[in-house]
């Protein structure tokens, strides 16, 4: 299931008949309509963001009663997390860490990464130990887990997706009006793939100053039967 949910209920008897949902570029067409087959008190509105992005939604909610041919308008204002599309993990969750993170310090403003943990993410984050934090998550696209550890003044962002990581850097920086951040990044994975790359082209560079080499030899023989 690659999307959020948004849930739309009742809390009486009455059904929900529709829900409008407007966001800029979240959905085509800038907006989107959900009408149920069922007449429920609940409904069920999946989003699939195409990036991590914070959004504003306009809700306009059609309801009425069943079978009835009147219904009334409510409208609320949601805020989508930016980053909506990482669910929480439970902290003894049996899932690899990631071998790619980030590192930094963070002397003055560890405490607000709880507080930044509650903005950013779909997550109710309560932890009276600000100094000692470990919360798991795993992405909604492509199943990726991500691991967000504070120890003491050490902030660690586990993940082996470098743009997420950067983001999150980035997302973080700008809670906590943090102008200059040094940071440690180890991507052992990206590194081992941008090897990969270089064998690739340095094989290719041989391959083509060897084909250069055998023209060359070719040219000189076909000079000197002309010569001859």
């Amino acid at each position: 299931n690659k999307c959020v949910t948004l849930a739309v209920s009742t809390n009486n008897t009455s059904v929900v008949r529709g829900v409008i949902i407007h966001a800029d570029q979240l959905f085509e067409g800038e907006s989107l309509f959900t009408c149920p087959k069922q007449q429920l008190t609940d409904l069920k509105v999946p989003i699939k963001p195409p990036k991590d992005a914070a959004s504003d939604l306009f809700l306009k909610v059609l309801v009425g009663l069943r079978n009835g041919e009147l219904f009334n308008l409510f409208e609320q204002n949601y805020k989508m997390p930016k980053f909506s599309m990482y669910v929480p993990l439970k902290r003894d969750a049996d899932v690899q860490r990631p071998a790619g993170n980030v590192t930094f310090r963070f002397p003055d403003k560890a405490g607000m990464v709880g507080d930044w943990l509650n903005t950013s993410f779909n997550i109710n984050f309560d932890n009276n130990n600000k100094e000692e934090v470990l919360v798991l998550f795993r992405s909604l696209r492509d199943g990726g887990h991500l691991f967000v550890e504070v120890n003491g003044v050490k902030v660690t962002f586990a993940t082996d997706n470098m743009e997420l990581a950067g983001d999150l850097l980035q997302d973080l920086a700008e809670f906590t009006a943090t102008q200059q951040l040094s940071s440690v990044a180890d991507f052992p994975k990206a590194m081992e793939e941008f090897r990969e790359v270089l064998q690739a082209v340095d094989d290719h560079n041989q391959t083509r100053m060897s084909l250069a080499a055998g023209v060359a030899d070719v040219s000189n023989q076909v000079k000197e039967l002309v010569v001859r």
